[in-house]
């Protein structure tokens, strides 16, 4: 999971001159790639209490990267107390609970992302996808609804939405998804599968053998060239 950066921009609060120098630093470094030597800026700013929420949010992230999970949800709650209206922050400790498979904590987080940010569009896949994952079909499919009304080149999307609509049981309208999804991949393998699927229950017996056949066919000529 992609776990977003701060700049100053997240700042709600004062911070003095040289808090706000130290802490520019850091982004540079951190942008550069040199995490060592951010990561110690970012240490001695958190030390220091400084009211930056970008300072706690961005340490977090590299807390992530070395495996220290409760270090990097405390800095993530550090972050939201100092200023609760960041969608990143809600957004990247949600990233951390689908980590941990706590799913309904990562839900909380993600609708608060995506009520502080409506055109947050990895906020609302994610969520869609953690609906998805505990059975929530109905609200899964208005993420993913919403999703594609941002921006409808989103595949997964599409195909997420065409199996969580095969699971209500919506056949005629996972088909179309499908669809959607293989006018952006159309040799996309699993998505043909199933909306094979979605004709059989469909009473489309016909047209699911016509497509299996040419999954089979686009298989074996795969199979030549590997």
């Amino acid at each position: 999971m992609v776990k977003q950066n701060l700049g100053m921009e997240s700042k709600k609060t004062i911070a003095t001159a040289s808090q706000i120098d130290a802490f520019n630093q850091a982004m540079r470094l951190h942008q550069a790639g040199h995490i060592k030597e951010a990561e110690e800026h970012y240490r001695k700013l958190v030390g220091m209490k400084v009211n930056i929420p970008a300072v706690y949010l961005n340490y977090a992230n590299i807390q992530i990267t070395h495996g220290r999970s409760q270090q990097a949800i405390q800095l993530y709650k550090q972050a939201i107390a100092l200023n609760p209206n960041i969608p990143e922050a809600h957004y990247n400790l949600a990233n951390f609970y689908i980590e941990q498979a706590k799913s309904r904590e990562a839900i909380d987080c993600l609708k608060i992302a995506v009520k502080l940010k409506d055109q947050y569009t990895e906020a609302h896949f994610l969520l869609g996808m953690q609906y998805k994952k505990i059975g929530q079909y109905d609200d899964a499919v208005d993420c993913f609804n919403r999703l594609v009304s941002l921006n409808p080149n989103v595949f997964e999307a599409f195909y997420n939405l065409g199996n969580t609509l095969s699971s209500l049981g919506k056949f005629d309208l996972a088909i179309t998804n499908f669809d959607r999804a293989l006018a952006l991949e159309p040799n996309h393998i699993e998505v043909q599968f199933n909306k094979g699927g979605a004709l059989v229950q469909r009473g489309q017996g016909e047209k699911a053998v016509a497509l299996y056949q040419e999954i089979l066919l686009k298989t074996l000529i795969l199979s030549l060239y590997i």
